[in-house]
Protein backbone atom coordinates (compact mmCIF):
# COMPACT_ATOMS: atom_id res chain seq x y z
CA UNK A 1 0.00 0.00 0.00
CA UNK A 2 1.21 3.65 -0.91
CA UNK A 3 -0.01 7.01 -1.34
CA UNK A 4 0.32 8.20 -4.36
CA UNK A 5 0.03 11.77 -5.78
CA UNK A 6 -2.65 11.60 -9.37
CA UNK A 7 -1.21 13.89 -11.93
CA UNK A 8 -2.71 14.89 -15.65
CA UNK A 9 -0.68 15.14 -18.08
CA UNK A 10 -1.81 15.03 -22.03
CA UNK A 11 -4.88 13.59 -20.64
CA UNK A 12 -3.25 10.96 -19.03
CA UNK A 13 -2.83 10.15 -15.29
CA UNK A 14 0.02 9.30 -13.45
CA UNK A 15 1.06 8.68 -9.84
CA UNK A 16 4.03 9.91 -7.57
CA UNK A 17 4.78 8.42 -4.26
CA UNK A 18 3.83 11.10 -1.87
CA UNK A 19 6.94 9.76 0.07
CA UNK A 20 8.88 11.75 -3.01
CA UNK A 21 6.33 14.56 -2.89
CA UNK A 22 7.73 17.86 -1.03
CA UNK A 23 5.04 20.23 -2.04
CA UNK A 24 2.46 21.10 -4.04
CA UNK A 25 2.25 24.70 -5.60
CA UNK A 26 0.38 27.31 -7.97
CA UNK A 27 2.43 28.30 -10.69
CA UNK A 28 4.60 31.41 -10.17
CA UNK A 29 7.45 33.20 -12.52
CA UNK A 30 10.28 31.23 -14.01
CA UNK A 31 13.46 32.78 -14.79
CA UNK A 32 14.12 30.88 -18.46
CA UNK A 33 17.65 29.37 -18.77
CA UNK A 34 19.09 29.72 -22.34
CA UNK A 35 20.48 27.08 -24.17
CA UNK A 36 18.86 24.04 -22.40
CA UNK A 37 16.60 21.20 -23.50
CA UNK A 38 12.85 22.40 -24.34
CA UNK A 39 11.95 20.22 -21.28
CA UNK A 40 13.67 22.60 -19.23
CA UNK A 41 11.54 25.52 -18.43
CA UNK A 42 13.76 27.62 -16.62
CA UNK A 43 14.52 27.88 -12.63
CA UNK A 44 12.43 28.77 -10.01
CA UNK A 45 12.85 30.61 -6.26
CA UNK A 46 10.83 28.58 -3.74
CA UNK A 47 10.96 28.99 0.10
CA UNK A 48 14.35 30.05 -0.43
CA UNK A 49 15.69 27.24 -2.53
CA UNK A 50 16.36 27.58 -6.25
CA UNK A 51 15.25 24.61 -8.30
CA UNK A 52 15.15 23.71 -11.85
CA UNK A 53 11.51 23.46 -13.35
CA UNK A 54 10.89 20.33 -15.94
CA UNK A 55 7.82 20.44 -18.74
CA UNK A 56 6.32 16.93 -17.56
CA UNK A 57 4.29 17.10 -20.90
CA UNK A 58 7.68 18.08 -22.63
CA UNK A 59 9.13 14.89 -21.41
CA UNK A 60 6.90 12.21 -21.73
CA UNK A 61 4.95 13.15 -25.18
CA UNK A 62 6.90 15.83 -26.64
CA UNK A 63 4.32 18.25 -25.88
CA UNK A 64 4.37 21.76 -23.78
CA UNK A 65 1.90 21.59 -21.02
CA UNK A 66 -1.25 23.55 -21.33
CA UNK A 67 -1.21 26.30 -18.81
CA UNK A 68 -4.20 27.19 -17.24
CA UNK A 69 -5.74 27.92 -13.77
CA UNK A 70 -5.31 23.75 -12.97
CA UNK A 71 -1.56 24.03 -13.59
CA UNK A 72 0.24 22.93 -10.64
CA UNK A 73 4.31 23.04 -9.87
CA UNK A 74 4.95 19.46 -8.07
CA UNK A 75 8.18 19.64 -5.84
CA UNK A 76 9.80 15.95 -6.20
CA UNK A 77 13.14 14.94 -4.27
CA UNK A 78 14.64 12.48 -6.35
CA UNK A 79 18.21 10.68 -5.37
CA UNK A 80 19.69 13.12 -7.69
CA UNK A 81 18.43 16.09 -6.50
CA UNK A 82 15.09 18.27 -5.86
CA UNK A 83 13.11 19.74 -9.20
CA UNK A 84 9.88 20.75 -10.04
CA UNK A 85 7.58 19.08 -12.41
CA UNK A 86 5.29 21.30 -14.22
CA UNK A 87 1.86 19.24 -14.46
CA UNK A 88 -1.93 19.86 -15.58
CA UNK A 89 -3.08 19.27 -12.72
CA UNK A 90 -2.96 17.55 -9.91
CA UNK A 91 -5.44 15.96 -8.96
CA UNK A 92 -6.01 13.81 -5.82
CA UNK A 93 -3.79 11.54 -3.11
CA UNK A 94 -5.32 8.64 -3.79
CA UNK A 95 -3.99 4.71 -1.97
CA UNK A 96 -2.88 2.35 -4.02
CA UNK A 97 -2.72 -1.06 -3.12
CA UNK A 98 -0.05 -4.02 -4.29
CA UNK A 99 -2.10 -6.65 -5.52
CA UNK A 100 -3.88 -3.22 -7.95
CA UNK A 101 -0.29 -3.05 -9.32
CA UNK A 102 0.77 -4.73 -12.82
CA UNK A 103 4.23 -5.19 -14.09
CA UNK A 104 4.93 -4.24 -17.20
CA UNK A 105 6.06 -7.67 -18.95
CA UNK A 106 5.98 -6.62 -22.56
CA UNK A 107 9.37 -5.43 -22.87
CA UNK A 108 7.83 -3.72 -26.28
CA UNK A 109 5.68 -1.23 -23.59
CA UNK A 110 8.49 -1.45 -20.91
CA UNK A 111 9.85 1.94 -19.56
CA UNK A 112 12.48 2.25 -16.95
CA UNK A 113 10.81 5.72 -15.29
CA UNK A 114 7.20 3.63 -15.04
CA UNK A 115 7.22 1.37 -12.02
CA UNK A 116 3.58 0.11 -13.18
CA UNK A 117 0.31 0.25 -13.71
CA UNK A 118 -2.39 0.61 -11.54
CA UNK A 119 -6.41 0.09 -11.91
CA UNK A 120 -8.02 2.76 -9.46
CA UNK A 121 -11.71 3.06 -9.85
CA UNK A 122 -12.00 1.34 -13.41
CA UNK A 123 -8.90 4.35 -14.49
CA UNK A 124 -5.30 3.31 -15.57
CA UNK A 125 -2.90 5.10 -13.71
CA UNK A 126 0.70 4.72 -14.63
CA UNK A 127 2.76 4.75 -11.97
CA UNK A 128 6.36 7.24 -12.42
CA UNK A 129 9.92 5.93 -11.18
CA UNK A 130 11.08 9.40 -10.22
CA UNK A 131 14.21 8.54 -9.68
CA UNK A 132 14.96 6.75 -13.26
CA UNK A 133 12.91 9.59 -15.12
CA UNK A 134 15.60 11.98 -13.62
CA UNK A 135 18.46 9.46 -14.02
CA UNK A 136 17.58 8.99 -18.19
CA UNK A 137 17.69 13.04 -18.48
CA UNK A 138 21.06 13.19 -20.24
CA UNK A 139 21.30 16.50 -19.19
CA UNK A 140 21.01 16.19 -15.67
CA UNK A 141 24.42 17.72 -14.91
CA UNK A 142 24.40 20.72 -16.65
CA UNK A 143 20.93 21.46 -15.30
CA UNK A 144 22.46 21.04 -11.58
CA UNK A 145 25.53 23.02 -12.71
CA UNK A 146 22.98 26.25 -13.54
CA UNK A 147 21.43 26.01 -10.34
CA UNK A 148 24.61 26.10 -8.50
CA UNK A 149 25.86 28.92 -10.36
CA UNK A 150 21.97 31.00 -9.83
CA UNK A 151 22.60 29.82 -6.31
CA UNK A 152 25.77 31.17 -6.17
CA UNK A 153 25.29 34.31 -8.18
CA UNK A 154 22.76 35.02 -5.39
CA UNK A 155 24.42 34.43 -2.75
CA UNK A 156 26.91 36.80 -4.32
CA UNK A 157 24.89 39.71 -4.94
CA UNK A 158 23.00 39.50 -1.35
CA UNK A 159 26.55 39.68 0.16
CA UNK A 160 27.18 43.25 -1.97
CA UNK A 161 23.40 44.72 -0.91
CA UNK A 162 25.02 43.63 2.92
Amino acid sequence: MEQQVIIKINEVEFGIPVSQVISIEKTVELTPIPNTPSYMLGIVDIREQVLPVLDLNMLLFNKQVNQDDNTRLIIVKSVHQTIVLMVEEAKEITVIYEEDIQSLQNQSLKQSFIAGLAKVNEKLISLLNVDDLMGNLTSMDLIQDYVRQSIHGQNESSKQQN
